[in-house]
């Protein structure tokens, strides 16, 4: 794995990302209230669309493509996602909608994206990530066979739908199956787990991973903090680099094993 993504959405992630130990990569949450980058201490910088975040409360995205690219423009984003559309069972089920019209959808975007972008935004072309979109490994493979019939394939690849998975062997799965397939291609996974990055063969399939759990525990675990002085922003900080301090542990770890 080349590089990792932390994401942020409130005061307490930008003032522990300013504060880190070193630079920090960023992802942003386009669907997100708090929806730009922390002012110093960012190194790599992505936005994803909000996919989950729209579809789960509209069904639909609701900005217009030139506010979406202006956006990614204004904070010179190193890599943008497509809006995507999620296709995790109950988020299906709620929306009434299935897995291959999900696809579908993201496949329009990313048409409708490609074309704007190369019409007014070609300095974003080289930037732009698609997204494969789907449940199980056969639902992915199809749609990367899709993309990559009709070159629409692009430098890096996001997987979605697998940050709100709970079975380590099932990503695992998902990531090694899709690296086998495609072993050319530059994988991203949105939102994957620490414990799934323990394991060499995923951490050496995917190009980069982003994840926001190192702002989770703010309950029982911070409360204890602060009855010993420690405010909320300086526990997502300490958190923060007890993450950095972990994922260098296991790249050391995977490079002498590997």
């Amino acid at each position: 794995m080349k590089a990792f993504y932390f994401g942020c959405g409130n005061g307490e992630s930008h003032f522990a990302i300013r504060n880190a130990d070193r630079p920090i990569n960023v992802m942003v949450n386009y669907a997100s209230k708090v929806r730009y980058f922390p002012t110093a201490n960012v190194a790599l910088r992505f936005v994803d669309s909000g996919g989950y975040s729209f579809f789960h409360r509209d069904g639909v995205f609701d900005q217009r493509l030139d506010k979406y690219l202006k956006f990614v423009r204004r904070h010179n984003a190193d890599y943008f996602a497509n809006r995507d559309y999620p296709c995790e069972p109950e988020l299906l089920k709620k929306r009434g909608s299935t897995t291959l019209q999900n696809q579908a959808l993201t496949l329009h975007n990313q048409v409708e994206l490609e074309i704007f972008i190369e019409d007014e935004y070609p300095d974003l072309f080289n930037r732009f990530v698609a997204v494969l979109q789907g449940w199980t490994l056969d639902d992915y493979i199809f749609m990367a066979d899709f993309l990559n019939d009709r070159g629409l394939l692009t430098d890096l690849v996001g997987i979605g739908s697998v940050c709100r998975r709970n079975a380590t062997s099932e990503l695992k799965s998902i990531i090694l199956g899709l690296k086998e397939q495609f072993p050319v291609l530059n994988f991203h996974g949105f939102g994957i787990k620490f414990d799934v990055l323990k394991d060499a063969e995923v951490w050496d399939a995917l190009y980069s991973a982003d994840s926001m759990a190192y702002q989770f525990g703010l309950g029982q675990s911070w409360m204890r903090e602060l009855l010993a002085g420690l405010s909320k922003s300086d526990y997502v900080l300490m958190k923060l680099n007890e993450w950095l301090s972990k994922l260098q542990d296991l790249e050391k770890l995977h490079h002498i094993n590997g």
